[in-house]
C-alpha cells in the first residue's frame, strides 16, 4: 500500500509512519523540514517537502496514495486560529478531489461537532465541513480529547508557583484524556484495513480521570504531595 502522511515527525505522525513501514508498505512523510524527518528517511520514508497552505503541492504529493492521513499542523504565527484551521481543511478537501483518492482519516478533536464557543476547536469543525463536502471520499473523523503532552505546559507553573491548573477544571471520572501514540494505533487501524465506507466519527481516549487526580499523581511523582489543580479565570 501506499500511504501519505502529514504532520511530519510530530508526536501521533512519527509512531504512524514507523508503524507502517515496519509493515512494509511505502510511506510519503509531509513535512515543513526535511532535517526533522531524517530518522521517518532513514526507516525508510520518502519525503514531500512543503506546505499545507499550496493546494498544488498537497494534490501532487497525494496523488497515487491508496490513502492519506491529514492533521493540521500547529502555526502559532496566524492571528486567527480558527480561520486558519478551517482554510487547511478547505485545502485539503481541493487537494484529494484533484488527486482522486478515496481514504482519509483525518485528525479532529472532541468538540469538532459544534459550530462555535470551543476555541480553536471551532476550526476543526469548519475542516470537517470542507471534507464532508466529498461525498465520493471516504473518511474517518477522528475526535480524541485532552492530550498528556499538553500538561508539560505547567512545568514553569509548578516550578515557580507549586500549583497546576488551566481555564478549566473536571471532576472525578470526567475528564478523558488520551496518549497520542494511542492515536496512532487508531490511525494505522484504519489504515491498514481501509475498507471504511462513507464519513465516519471516531472518538477516543486512553483514559477518564479527574484534574485533581491529575495533580495528584504528579505530585506524588516528583516529591510534591501537596500539588493542586488550581481553575482560572
Amino acid at each position: 500500500m501506499n500511504y501519505v502522511i502529514t504532520g511530519g515527525a510530530g508526536n501521533i505522525s512519527k509512531p504512524l509512519s514507523l508503524s507502517l513501514l515496519q509493515k512494509g508498505h511505502q510511506v510519503t512523510v509531509i513535512g515543513r523540514s526535511k532535517a526533522n524527518l531524517q530518522e521517518l528517511i532513514d526507516a525508510g520514508a520518502k519525503t514531500a517537502i512543503g506546505s499545507v497552505d499550496d493546494v498544488d503541492f498537497l494534490t501532487q504529493s497525494f496523488t497515487g496514495a491508496d490513502a492519506v492521513y491529514a492533521m493540521v499542523p500547529p502555526n502559532f504565527g496566524v492571528a486567527d486560529w480558527k480561520a486558519y484551521i478551517g482554510t487547511v481543511g478547505e485545502n485539503y478537501a481541493r487537494a484529494i478531489a484533484a488527486s482522486a483518492v478515496k481514504q482519509v482519516v483525518f485528525l479532529s478533536s472532541v468538540g469538532a461537532d459544534l459550530s462555535d464557543g470551543c476555541g480553536p476547536v471551532t476550526g476543526l469543525y469548519r475542516a470537517e465541513q470542507a471534507l464532508q463536502k466529498l461525498k465520493e471520499v471516504n473518511i474517518v473523523y477522528l475526535r480524541p480529547p485532552y492530550f498528556y503532552n499538553n500538561l508539560f505546559a505547567n512545568i514553569g507553573l509548578i516550578k515557580n508557583m507549586g500549583i497546576m491548573g488551566s481555564n478549566f477544571s473536571s471532576p472525578a471520572g470526567k475528564f478523558p484524556i488520551v496518549a497520542p501514540i494511542d492515536i496512532a494505533e487508531v490511525a494505522a487501524s484504519y489504515l491498514l484495513n481501509p475498507n471504511f465506507q462513507g464519513h465516519q466519527v471516531h472518538y477516543l481516549s486512553s483514559d477518564e480521570t479527574s484534574t485533581d487526580e491529575i495533580a495528584a499523581a504528579i505530585g506524588k511523582a516528583i516529591g510534591k504531595p501537596d500539588l493542586k489543580w488550581v481553575q482560572f479565570s
